[in-house]
């Protein structure tokens, strides 16, 4: 009787978690991601017929028709290097998309993930690298970053050719004097940059609900390659 109640438990365990992790889709949104829409080429690449862009099936680290194995996160830098040494299906001119190409396989249509799971199977419901930067990174995540948007303790101050622009929220304040701060318009300093090539922020998509997010490049994400054309 005992091992009866627990396979049983186990079993609506197993289907309750498997309920929990399974795509939701919404009718009311019309679907323009449906399966003929991609050609699958069954060779690990598939052709999005909309963009012509080809895409790898599988994320890094999976791969087979399936997308089994163990994936694997890349920095941004990392992942571009990867791109710029990958070979795969007889083509070695891939590459990390832009956030321009990485949404165009962002499914409106479902959730969790945000993507055509027939054709792109096992994509994790997380965060990817595109290879477009911020080039202007400021960026609401603060947590790990000198300026810390905590709104409830904070106020910010940007001074700006001998006028300022302040921001009082309660008793602190973070101030952006040119010279000293570490939120600094000095390319070599700056979180805030106006040059792309120096910005210490990049563009992601996450593939939860298609939302897109700046973060800094030294985290790790997921990956998946893309070429032009045929």
């Amino acid at each position: 009787m005992k091992k009866t109640i627990l396979f049983l438990t186990i079993n609506f365990i197993f289907l309750a978690t498997h309920y929990l992790l399974a795509q939701v889709c919404k009718d009311y949104v019309p679907n323009e991601w449906r399966d003929n829409r991609y050609t699958d080429y069954g060779n690990g690449t598939v052709i999005d017929n909309k963009t012509t862009l080809m895409w790898k099936k599988c994320i890094q680290g999976l791969s087979g028709n399936n997308c089994e194995g163990t994936s694997i996160k890349y920095n941004w830098e990392e992942a571009l290097q990867l791109a710029n040494n990958h070979s795969f299906a007889s083509h070695d001119d891939w590459r990390l998309p832009n956030i321009k190409e990485l949404g165009s396989l962002a499914s409106h249509h479902c959730y969790e993930p945000s993507i055509n799971e027939s054709i792109f199977p096992n994509t994790p419901s997380d965060y990817f690298w595109s290879s477009s930067p911020d080039s202007l990174s400021l960026n609401s995540r603060f947590s790990n970053s000198s300026l810390n948007s905590q709104v409830n303790n904070s106020s910010l101050n940007l001074q700006v050719n001998n006028s300022s622009v302040n921001l009082q929220l309660n008793n602190s304040s973070v101030n952006s004097q040119v010279n000293n701060s570490s939120l600094n318009s000095q390319p070599n300093n700056s979180s805030l940059n106006s040059q792309p090539n120096n910005s210490s922020y990049s563009w992601l998509l996450r593939f939860y609900s298609g939302s897109i997010s700046s973060y800094d490049r030294s985290k790790d994400y997921y990956v998946r390659l893309v070429r032009s054309g045929q």
